[in-house]
């Protein structure tokens, strides 16, 4: 169904190029708890393990777009919220630019849901793998969080290396589940952030409870951004406790401005957040080359053939306006005369229209043709199929058809005329109709046109293969044949040596003499008893 586009605070489009797809490298799985799911394989995509947050998003009357393309691939004035899901890629610095442009420009929000990164705990998760005989590795933790670092950074967001697990409240309303998720360890003044009593399951220190930030919303010029430090609740593959509608309750106040309870005055910063102990922002792993598993290291910056066409390099959209489409305000009604089809009754009463007539100037006579127009309607005659031919019957001889009269001799300015012309075009009809009836295709007794070479091929090849089936039945035949006569021969061989041991005397017995056989009579003996 074809709708008008909807309003910019009802779109959302979700990236999913910075998510790295299962098999290239060795990505953990995001819930620990999950000892058979050793590998992040169920694609974080909205179509597969996160479907049920988009079916949430796209029931809340949202309508949500995926991106396979950088994030300098669309019109951020188009929509109202770019959204990030357990990012393992890497960023373009292009992109991170282009986002904070989008951001504190053009008024959109930024959503981050990231993941656990530890690197201690992901040296701790290599393995000997029996199917390829090697070692694995991680190549990042549940989400790359040192490149998340990088895309937070012009707001002035760190994550931290804590790996928690627990339960948080969230405003006093939205009660979450956390399992396994990084830390907020940086946050501006005048931000809404979120701390909860959880447990640190990462590092030597595991296990030790404390409070620790996993939620924060702040304003970024005209947006804004919103970061969790945990998917799992969106995770339809291991959920231990859905917030989906956390989610849908975040999109509308962040988009519709509707209070859902998560700015509250108490959560409001007066000055920058710094976690305890918080020194450095995680770094990448220096012991792994990420370039040969991550697509924006190994490839320049492009947009894919998916992205919008002004996004593309170089630019392939239509000439002219008509590929824009005007963006509905609200209460606006869209135009019924520019926004839907023709009818059928419409497009039947224009088939009932008589085109323009053509100028006077350029109407020709059938008998004022000149000889190359007449040339021309001969040999479009010759490609049409012969109606004699279809019947199967012989064609009329061409040359009994009348032969169009050529143009009058018009006499020069000495009033003279070239007879010699004059003769020559009249002969041209003429000989062309004769040329014309020897190029006719010769039919045969049978009132049918000879072969042409392409069905003689076919016709050739479908007998060679005719032949070859009966040859291969007549060999098939022959090997069954044989092989009932070797069984049956068989079977008569059997009866004849059976018959011969039968005639052997009954009273003889075979034992075993000084390494031969030789036959031992026995005698029956009687018993008398007394």
């Amino acid at each position: 169904m074809v709708r008008p586009t909807p309003p910019r605070e009802k779109r959302i489009i979700w990236d999913v190029l910075h998510s790295i797809k299962y098999p290239p490298g060795y990505v953990p799985r995001d819930n620990l708890d999950i000892k058979s799911d050793v590998l992040d394989w169920h694609g974080d995509h909205p179509y597969t393990n996160y479907h049920e947050a988009f079916d949430a998003l796209r029931s809340a009357g949202f309508f949500v777009e995926v991106l396979h393309s950088p994030a300098t691939c669309f019109d951020p004035s188009n929509y109202g919220a770019y959204l990030v899901l357990d990012s393992e890629e890497e960023w373009y610095k292009e992109e991170i630019a282009a986002l904070a442009a989008a951001v504190k420009d053009n008024g959109m929000a930024l959503v981050v849901f990231a993941e656990w990164y530890h690197e201690e705990s992901l040296k701790q998760m290599k393995f000997f793998d029996d199917n390829t005989r090697s070692w694995w590795t991680p190549i990042t933790g549940g989400a790359n969080v040192p490149a998340l670092n990088d895309l937070l950074a012009p707001y002035d967001i760190v994550l931290g290396e804590k790996i928690l697990h627990g339960k948080a409240t969230v405003g006093g309303k939205h009660a979450l589940e956390l399992a396994y998720g990084a830390n907020i360890a940086s946050f501006p003044a005048g931000g809404f952030l979120h701390l909860s009593h959880l447990t640190d399951v990462g590092g030597k220190g595991s296990g030790v409870p404390g409070d620790y930030a996993v939620f924060g919303i702040t304003r970024a010029g005209k947006g804004k951004v919103a970061v969790l430090g945990d998917t799992n609740c969106l995770d339809s593959s291991h959920n231990v406790g859905p917030c989906f509608s956390f989610l849908v309750s975040l999109m509308q106040q962040l988009l519709d401005e509707k209070d859902a309870n998560l700015t509250p005055a108490e959560a409001q910063l007066k000055e920058p957040y710094k976690a305890a102990g918080f020194v450095t922002p995680p770094k990448r792993r220096a012991d792994v080359n990420l370039t040969q598993y991550s697509w924006v290291l190994s490839h320049p910056l492009t947009c894919a053939k998916s992205a919008p066409c002004q996004s593309r390099q170089p630019s392939d959209c239509p000439s002219g306006a008509e590929w824009k489409h005007k963006h509905l305000q609200p209460g606006e009604e869209p135009d019924p005369a520019g926004s839907r089809l023709p009818t059928a009754v419409e497009v039947k009463d224009q088939s009932h229209v008589t085109p323009a007539a053509k100028p006077a100037d350029a109407a020709v006579e059938p008998t004022q043709q000149t000889p190359a127009t007449q040339q021309q309607a001969e040999q479009k005659q010759e490609q049409e199929p012969k109606k004699a031919v279809e019947d199967k019957q012989p064609e009329k001889p061409v040359a009994d058809k009348p032969v169009t009269q050529p143009v009058a001799a018009q006499p020069d300015a000495a009033g003279s005329v070239d007879t010699a012309d004059s003769a020559t075009e009249a002969d041209k009809p003429v000989k062309k109709a004769i040329s014309h009836q020897q190029e006719t295709p010769k039919v045969d007794d049978s009132g049918s046109e000879p072969a042409s070479p392409g069905q003689q091929r076919q016709h050739d090849e479908r007998q060679d293969e005719q032949r070859q089936q009966g040859q291969r039945r007549v060999f098939i035949s022959q090997a069954m044949s044989v092989g009932t006569f070797i069984c049956v021969a068989g079977v008569v061989g059997i009866v004849v040596l059976w018959r011969m041991r039968s005639n052997v005397a009954p009273r003889a017995r075979w034992v075993r003499k000084w390494g031969t056989y030789a036959p031992v009579n026995t005698r029956s003996r009687t018993v008398e008893v007394v």
